[in-house]
């Protein structure tokens, strides 16, 4: 099944790619491909860091001791288009959903989706992007002052540990730490077992200070 619906993401985006010619006039960007390699690989840093985070908050009680099903990881793809990359975030067990506003990108996503698996709602009045862990974006707005209202809100509305996977070129404007930019990554790669990802990594200020300390040269700690 993981295959047909590859397999028809690939052919539906030939056909769609530059078929969208309403979208730069609402001030978001037609739907553009990107790699899904590169989502992926940024996923498994981000489980990793999860993974981390859920230990080190529990007292470093390893999770196959644990009793009862594990809880997935959510994942939101803001402006999912036709819903690929939450696919792609489904295949790395992650609870995944998208928003999306234009109808017809909607229509076809919930078509191989499912209806849940995709919200209609505008990037600039969504107020529920506290229920996710992980964030994935590609510059879903074409005007810079929409991108920027969109980059507050998301930051403003999100989880304190919220981990933002950006495919695009936007720092959001220093509120958010690129961890790939941070002397302590190296560490944390190789203390993860991580590869690099293909995406930048960004997270709150507050988050990066406890990555920060939690992966410094120690002796005695498993990280």
């Amino acid at each position: 099944m993981d295959g047909y619906k590859e397999e028809f993401f690939d052919r539906l985006e030939s056909a769609i790619r530059y078929g969208d010619k309403t979208a730069n006039a609402e001030g978001r960007y037609p739907y553009i491909p990107a790699n899904d390699q590169a989502l992926a690989n940024s996923l498994e840093v981000v489980k990793k860091i999860l993974e981390h985070l859920k230990i080190t908050r529990e007292g470093c009680i390893p999770p196959s001791t644990k009793k009862g099903p594990t809880k997935l990881p959510t994942f939101l793809d803001a402006g999912c288009g036709i819903g690929r990359k939450v696919h792609v975030a489904w295949r790395k067990l992650f609870s995944a959903k998208g928003i999306e506003i234009c109808d017809a990108s909607i229509k076809i996503a919930r078509m191989v989706l499912g209806t849940k698996a995709i919200i209609k709602a505008d990037l600039l009045k969504y107020t529920k992007y506290d229920q996710f862990n992980v964030i994935y974006l590609y510059m879903p707005m074409v005007n810079s002052d929409l991108q920027d209202e969109f980059e507050e809100r998301l930051v403003n509305l999100s989880q304190k540990n919220v981990i933002v996977i950006s495919a695009g070129d936007r720092g959001f404007k220093g509120k958010l730490h690129n961890l790939q930019n941070s002397k302590f990554f190296s560490t944390m790669v190789k203390r993860l077992s991580i590869r690099e990802s293909g995406y930048k990594i960004l997270v709150k200020p507050a988050l990066y200070e406890q990555l920060k300390r939690d992966f410094q040269p120690c002796k005695t700690c498993k990280f």
